[in-house]
């Protein structure tokens, strides 16, 4: 968690937070995927759940409805799971399997 380079034993989320540097466009990581157009230019993929079978992408976008909400990347589109960063990382905390209601 908070960036370590795999998963933290004894953390009981099986969720990574990624280190800033790791950051990618999920417009560049999904690209020619069906959930592509969903993306817009500034959607970055922020974390992920065992080991990148779901992605956590968060708005960096200040002029976007959306600016800040944390969505999970679907096969088709995306299921939003939290409206700020803060909001996630407390679901995260305190019970990372409910972020799985966006299916």
């Amino acid at each position: 968690m908070n960036g370590a380079p795999g998963y933290a034993d004894g953390w009981p989320s099986c969720i990574r937070f990624w280190a800033i540097d790791e950051w990618r466009r999920a417009s560049e990581e999904y690209r020619g995927c069906g959930v592509a157009g969903c993306f817009s230019g500034d959607l970055f993929i922020c974390a992920d759940l065992l080991m990148e079978c779901v992605h956590y992408v968060i708005d960096l976008e200040p002029a976007s409805a959306h600016y800040g909400h944390v969505d999970a990347v679907g096969a088709t589109r995306l299921g939003k799971v939290a409206s700020n960063f803060n909001d996630f990382v407390a679901c995260v905390a305190h019970d990372s399997g409910d972020l799985h209601r966006y299916a």
